[in-house]
């Protein structure tokens, strides 16, 4: 387990306070998934027994695959449930005595149900407990055998091969921004990039907030590129070399997280009905989620055809429904239905497979289609034939300096620019050079 201490010092950590204190072999629930991955971590580690290990193994050692479905459904169930008494009967069950929620648990199951599992004190009791991971006893099939719970603080430790990052920038100062949204109240939320944390600024550019560190636990990431607010206001993020979307309310309080072998995802944007639509860069594909994580649909792959990607980066929906897709590597938009049947696409010089380019996309109240073009360093408005109807460049607009534009948002509430631009809405765009840009929208 020595690499653990590098890997995962929460893991490590739980793993040796349940060897030194749990007696007996009492049966672990705790995430389940593919042979040959981090599934069954617990067990492994501990030699306790668990629901439920990598399912081909189980159905080598001639258990039916039947039963081996059945147990996989209420494992996920027992993480997804919002109802105490259904929890209670899977625990019962399975003759469960402890309840592991760590970031495989969290990451798997939209949260790992941790919320509920910790308001519903009549059943578990936390008896473990670090900034990375939960251990919960259930009450009465452990009792008598309750430790007092143990909460412990775990120093930082830098992950294997990695330099310690950089301080952060003081609140409000950016470093490379990426992805940009604005709330119903006007507010702009900002991928921070190399400050490994979002930060939220009002209408007029002032300070408002900023969450999140370099990490892995809720809460923190790993250079940031995506984010979208969602219908009930919830803000939803790209975290993107975590490999995970993370779900926050807001005030930037954490909420949940999902993943879903997300490799580099810089892209994430939610529709009218709350289903989150998220661009896996590294995968070339789109995936659609339910508001509650579950994957709904997924399209695309590597390649050149129309349907498929190269590094897809920016993602945007539309009032009816429809996703657009800045497929950066082919040069190209391409616009899907949001099932992922190909509508239409077009060309867009300038997207290509190199440092720096991370094209995002916002649509204005025409439906016309803005984007960056950061190795241009132009923000180009399409109409949906692909026609080219406006480039701003650098200095193009009075007043206005954007030298490598990245996120892009649209701001119907925007306060006045300045005299001369009367109460024109805008679009807010990050500027990699540290900085975010207003650009004037006239109708």
């Amino acid at each position: 387990m020595a690499y653990l201490k590098t890997k995962a010092p929460d893991e490590l950590a739980a793993y040796e306070w349940l060897n030194r204190n749990i007696r007996g072999i009492p049966v672990i629930l705790e995430a389940q998934g593919p042979s040959y991955q981090e599934f069954t971590r617990v067990s492994m580690n501990t030699g306790l027994p668990t629901v439920l290990g990598w399912e081909y193994h189980v159905f080598q050692r001639a258990h039916a695959w039947p039963d081996i479905n059945r147990r996989k459904a209420d494992i996920q169930l027992a993480y997804t449930s919002p109802d105490k008494d259904t929890v209670a009967a899977i625990l019962d069950k399975y003759h469960v005595k402890l309840v592991v929620v760590g970031a495989l648990e969290r990451r798997t199951y939209n949260g790992g149900n941790l919320n509920n599992f910790s308001q519903w004190t009549d059943l578990l009791t936390p008896v473990y407990q670090n900034p990375g991971i939960t251990v919960f006893g259930v009450n009465g099939a452990f009792a008598g055998t309750m430790p007092v719970t143990t909460i412990e603080e775990l120093p930082a430790v830098q992950g294997g091969g990695e330099e310690a990052p950089p301080a952060p920038d003081a609140p409000g100062v950016l470093h490379q921004p990426r992805g940009l949204a604005v709330t119903a109240s006007g507010d702009i939320v900002v991928c921070d990039f190399s400050n490994n944390r979002i930060q939220e600024f009002n209408p007029q550019l002032g300070f408002v907030r900023n969450w999140g560190a370099r990490g892995e636990l809720p809460g923190q990431f790993k250079e940031p590129c995506g984010i979208a607010v969602a219908p009930d206001s919830s803000i939803v993020v790209a975290d993107t070399w975590n490999q995970r979307v993370q779900i926050f309310d807001k005030d930037g309080k954490y909420q949940r997280e999902f993943a879903a072998g997300f490799y580099g995802p810089r892209g994430v944007t939610v529709d009218a009905t709350g289903a989150i639509f998220v661009a896996d860069t590294g995968n070339n594909r789109i995936l659609r989620f339910a508001p509650n994580g579950t994957k709904e649909a997924e399209w695309g792959g590597k390649g050149s055809e129309p349907g498929k990607f190269w590094e897809p980066v920016g993602i945007v929906t539309d009032a009816a429904g429809q996703v657009y897709v800045c497929d950066n590597g082919n040069g190209r938009l391409q616009i899907f239905t949001r099932n992922g049947q190909l509508v239409s696409g077009f060309k867009v010089p300038g997207w290509e497979s190199t440092v720096y380019s991370e094209p995002y996309i916002a649509l204005d109240p025409k439906g016309n289609i803005w984007v960056t073009v950061p190795v241009a360093k132009e923000i180009r408005v399409y109409d949906k034939a692909g026609t080219l109807l406006r480039t701003i460049k650098s200095q193009s607009v009075p007043g206005v300096v954007c030298e490598t534009p990245m996120g892009i948002a649209f701001s119907a509430a925007a306060p006045p620019l300045g005299a001369q631009h009367g109460t024109h809405p805008e679009f807010i765009v990050a500027d990699l050079e540290n900085r975010l840009v207003r650009i004037p929208y006239a109708p």
